[in-house]
């Protein structure tokens, strides 16, 4: 297989950084393993399926060949396999475009969601100095790039439910034994999504609202005194402060008040209320000198958002919430390895 002079280049790259062969070595591996790193070529039935699923329905580009234009410069990346890719297009209409869809409507989700989707194979390495991974970025809540697309997997376990149910009866104790499984191997798989992928789409279409029409300056106020800026992610542990004091859902949502607001409507909706109702636990603190909990600001905020997106967009980021919740018990079920194509 002949590389082409970009990939090279990122090869190159990573052995520079890392002074050995294995991220080489890595990327080499992925490309044989599934990968798409071709300029011209006839469309796939995955290119099919993405225009029927996403692109005409919904009005969103998915990237999942290698296209140095889409990628930031400043990682060493490699490709996303198809297998991988399948299971995340599937896995975002089941948990973020159906749901929306079903409560607002094909065209709302056409105006709030993000217009492009870009899977690369491994986290996104940022060489020395920095020597760190990149799990997702976005540009303005337009495009999200995902990375770490290689460890997108989510085995179907839809054989070994039909094995409990067919057990239910004429062995309750195995079965429940059997329940017990899914029900952590189906809890793990949410864990993972939620982290990296799930929050962040949330995350960005949040930013599609107040992008449209800025809600008021009353939500700025709020925690005006407290946003850190570029010491978001790093401030609060340096400071010996813990961000969900003041009001913060995550370090990140200190930064400013638009991400505030993203990251407080991520959460909220992919957090199941068990989740959410134990960060709220440990917000349940008057920092010194201060007259309100973090939980008090955090719900304070949380009404404002409530408000803002029913009066505004006639969003019940409530109902969006049970939803898009009301799929998780059935996700190990699911099978999303697989394409459909119209005839």
């Amino acid at each position: 297989m002949i590389m082409n002079n970009n990939l090279y280049k990122a090869c190159l790259l990573a052995l520079l950084a890392l002074g050995g062969l294995t991220a080489c070595r890595d990327t080499m591996n992925e490309l044989r393993d599934g990968s798409v790193v071709k300029e011209k070529q006839n469309q796939s039935d995955l290119d099919h399926y993405i225009e029927q699923e996403f692109t005409k329905p919904y009005n969103i580009e998915v990237y999942y060949r290698y296209k140095e234009s889409e990628i930031s410069r400043n990682w060493v990346t490699s490709p996303a396999r198809e297998s991988n890719s399948i299971q995340f297009i599937n896995v975002m209409k089941y948990l973020f475009l159906q749901p929306y869809e079903q409560l607002m409507g094909k065209d709302f989700v056409r105006r709030f969601s993000p217009q492009a989707l870009v899977l690369n194979g491994t986290l996104g390495y940022n060489p020395p100095p920095a020597n760190t991974n990149t799990k997702a970025s976005t540009v303005n809540g337009v495009k999200i790039v995902f990375m770490n697309m290689n460890n997108f997997d989510f085995p179907t376990m839809k054989d070994e439910y039909a094995r409990w149910e067919e057990y239910i009866e004429s062995d309750p104790s195995w079965a429940a034994s059997q329940k017990a499984w899914l029900d952590g191997i189906n809890n793990g798989y949410l864990a993972k999504l939620k982290d990296s992928y799930l929050r962040t789409v949330f995350h960005e279409s949040a930013h599609t609202f107040h992008q449209r029409v800025e809600y008021s300056k009353d939500f700025d106020k709020i925690s005006n005194l407290d946003y850190k800026q570029a010491n978001a992610i790093n401030g609060w542990s340096r400071d010996g402060k813990n961000s969900l004091h003041y009001g913060f859902i995550t370090n990140y949502a200190s930064q400013e008040s638009h991400e505030d607001f993203a990251e407080l409507f991520g959460n909220y909706i992919v957090l199941t209320p068990e989740e959410w109702n134990a960060r709220l636990a440990s917000a349940d603190v008057v920092p010194e000198g201060r007259t309100l909990s973090g939980k008090a600001i955090i719900e304070k905020k949380l009404d404002f958002m409530r408000t803002y997106m029913q009066n505004q967009w006639h969003l019940d980021i409530d109902s969006l919430r049970k939803y898009v919740q009301s799929r998780y018990p059935e996700f190990a079920r699911q099978d999303f390895s697989q394409i459909h194509l119209n005839k």
